[in-house]
């Protein structure tokens, strides 16, 4: 697999810099899906990375973003925080906490990735480390999905 690593600061605007970053490095990795869309999904996960994955105690540890692309051609996207954990996360994928009514907010950015991108997402915890991952896996030729489908 071919894959390229990088750390960001955990600070606003991390999430332009990993999607100008993701822009530039996609080529080169040999991505051949839609690389703004890759791009959008990077974003989202720095910007989640950034906004719930700090930890007070650790201000200072970076967001790290890994893309690689795969021998089948599919592309992972990995980005590392401080976060321990990840409360709710099977909910926040499926949309089952997706809020209604008109003061509602947007629909999570990892629901938003799976229905429009087709993405497969997973999360992970490492003890040792006292961070989390959340992984995205992107195909090149995204699937359609139905409205209230999961992937």
């Amino acid at each position: 697999m071919k894959f390229f690593e990088t750390a960001l600061p955990p600070v606003s605007g991390s999430q332009r810099t990993a999607r100008t970053i993701t822009r530039a490095r996609l080529p080169l990795l040999g991505w051949s899906g839609d690389i703004d869309e890759a791009a959008q999904v990077v974003s989202w996960l720095v910007d989640n990375a950034v906004r719930y994955g700090l930890d007070p105690q650790r201000p200072a540890l970076p967001v790290e973003l890994r893309l690689g692309v795969t021998a089948s051609g599919e592309l992972i996207i990995a980005v590392r925080d401080a976060a321990s954990s990840f409360p709710d996360f099977a909910e926040i994928v499926s949309g089952a906490l997706a809020p209604q009514g008109p003061t509602a907010v947007p629909l999570s950015s990892l629901y938003r990735a799976r229905r429009e991108f087709g993405a497969r997402i997973a999360c992970c915890t490492d003890p040792e480390s006292n961070t989390k991952t959340v992984q995205v896996t992107l195909s090149p030729h995204p699937r359609s999905l139905p409205q209230g489908g999961v992937g």
